[in-house]
């Protein structure tokens, strides 16, 4: 459904699928010569069995893309819990003290703010930075 190695966010109000992802653009290492791999994410673990929840994507992914998807085969589902962090309550800057768990140990992670590759990163480069300075403190 699409040609080029991106994240697809559905928007759609009343959405069963969160986002999608042609994941063979990304590398051609994901599918056999000739062949796509699409990877469709949902939010929760819905109560439906694999034949019924598979229905379900197929028919909302009918809507987004038309008549094609009726000859895509599904490979898999996986139910993964916990795969992101609780994204209840969600914080872009947190104080420093509360990377800290004690004088030699720190703990950083999206799960200290939101749940993002971004937050990951920016996280663990506030750790690298507070010690750093501690360091120089000890100098």
């Amino acid at each position: 459904p699409m040609s080029r190695p991106i994240l697809m966010l559905n928007a759609a109000p009343k959405r069963l699928i969160n986002h999608l992802a042609v994941m063979s653009e990304a590398s051609e290492a994901y599918a056999p010569k000739g062949k796509t791999l699409i990877s469709a994410s949902i939010i929760g673990l819905p109560d439906e069995n694999d034949d019924v929840l598979a229905e379900q994507v197929r028919l909302e992914l009918y809507r987004m893309f038309g008549r094609s998807v009726q000859y895509w085969e599904l490979l898999k589902v996986y139910r993964i819990r916990y795969a992101l962090p609780d994204q209840k309550s969600v914080a872009q800057e947190i104080p420093h003290k509360d990377f800290f768990l004690n004088d030699k140990l720190y703990v950083c992670g999206d799960h200290l703010t939101n749940g993002s590759v971004n937050s990951c990163m920016l996280n663990g480069k506030k750790v690298a930075e507070i010690m750093s300075q501690q360091r120089k403190s000890y100098d």
